[in-house]
């Protein structure tokens, strides 16, 4: 069985309709409902011409605005005159203010009738009366009264009646989701232009405009440039604002950004906490040369030595692992296992420095007699 939803999506896309605009591309022939947007003025709820037509004409305004405005003060001849409708004198067309509303290109009251003008007082705003909700609601869609409980609620300030939706729930969801498919499946042709939406002026390439995803095309109304503007204006009004926030959040994830950290160290080092842990126990809690129990480094825990001839210096296996060091002594043994340390013992021995009593510690003090006598 259908799912009502499923019913009316397919009653919607079913349902045809004939474009009204004589320059139509698609002449008389029957459309798709989706070609044509909401109107809840019209009888049916939808325009009476095509969103291609409309947006054709739309742009057809848009260029005659900006021809009306083209006209300058510097550019207007002082010879043409033009009556002011309040004073009812004949003046020039420079002491008009200019507008885009009029064929002229300039207002109807006179520059000194406007500066001498009362300011408007505000009327005060009265309150909404409230309107006794029945129990049923008529979607203007479909045309058939279901509860109020199918209707989502609107905002006061968008001035719906009853501040609930012309459309129910599902005949919403089901446009909402037939205009996002259309959205996407329509591709702009390479030549396409757009005007934008802050900065107006002539059309602009469509490469000139951000990629969006909500948008017809996928591409944004207002154009890179507008957009870079109003981002760093936002970004100057809101700097303190933005700069509390990320102190914040760094602050909320320190924890867990030096728990990621050590983790990381042991997971590069091939082993885990327990590892560590029992290898510190067996060293007796410190360090496994000086015994010191103070790693003497940042974050509270004992360098991992190793060969860095066998893996490298950042990771380690069970062959070149070795055990557990302070800060001061994994520095110190990095520089005995280089060449560094023969230099040291040259240069000694140079400046008439005695070494024997260093290697007799060395074979005598630390090593047992199997292990001096063993082969190396």
């Amino acid at each position: 069985m259908t799912p009502p939803s499923a019913q009316l999506y397919i009653e919607f896309e079913q349902r045809t309709k004939v474009c009204v605009c004589l320059t139509c591309d698609h002449g008389e022939a029957k459309q798709p409902l989706s070609n044509f947007s909401l109107d809840t003025k019209k009888p049916d709820g939808f325009n009476s011409r095509c969103r291609d037509c409309a947006n054709k004409s739309y742009l057809i305004g848009i260029k005659k605005r900006i021809e009306r405005c083209k006209v300058t003060a510097e550019a207007v001849d002082e010879s043409v005159l033009k009556v002011c409708t309040k004073c009812k004198t004949l003046k020039p067309l420079g002491s008009f203010h200019k507008s885009n509303k009029t064929k002229d290109g300039r207002k109807e009251v006179c520059k000194q009738c406007r500066s001498t003008r009362k300011p408007r007082v505000p009327k005060a705003s009265t309150p909404r009366p409230e309107f006794k909700i029945c129990s049923n609601k008529k979607c203007h869609l479909t045309g058939i009264y279901q509860p109020i409980d199918n209707f989502y609620e609107m905002n006061p300030s968008l001035k719906f009646k009853h501040n609930l939706d012309s459309q129910c729930k599902a005949c919403r969801s089901t446009y909402a989701k037939a205009s996002l498919e259309r959205r996407k499946d329509y591709i702009f042709p390479p030549e396409a232009t757009r005007v934008c939406r802050e900065c107006g002026g002539d059309p602009q390439p469509i490469d000139n405009f951000s990629k969006c995803s909500a948008k017809r095309g996928g591409r944004s109304t207002v154009c890179k440039a507008c957009d870079k503007k109003r981002l760093k204006k936002w970004n100057e009004e809101n700097k303190e604002e933005q700069k509390s926030k990320r102190r914040q959040s760094y602050l909320r994830d320190a924890d867990n950004r030096s728990k990621a950290a050590k983790d990381r160290r042991f997971s590069n080092f091939g082993v885990n906490l327990e590892w560590y842990k029992e290898t510190l126990a067996a060293q007796g809690g410190g360090c496994d040369i000086c015994g010191t129990t103070n790693p003497m480094v940042f974050g509270g825990r004992f360098a991992i030595d190793h060969d860095h001839n066998c893996c490298g210096e950042k990771t380690a296996c069970d062959k070149c692992r070795r055990g557990l060091l302070c800060f001061p002594c994994n520095a110190r043994l990095a520089h005995l296992e280089e060449k560094w340390a023969i230099n040291a013992f040259l240069y000694l021995k140079k400046h008439g420095k005695d070494l024997s009593p260093i290697f007799d510690a060395l074979t005598t003090s630390h090593l047992s007699d199997a292990e001096i006598t063993a082969p190396c």
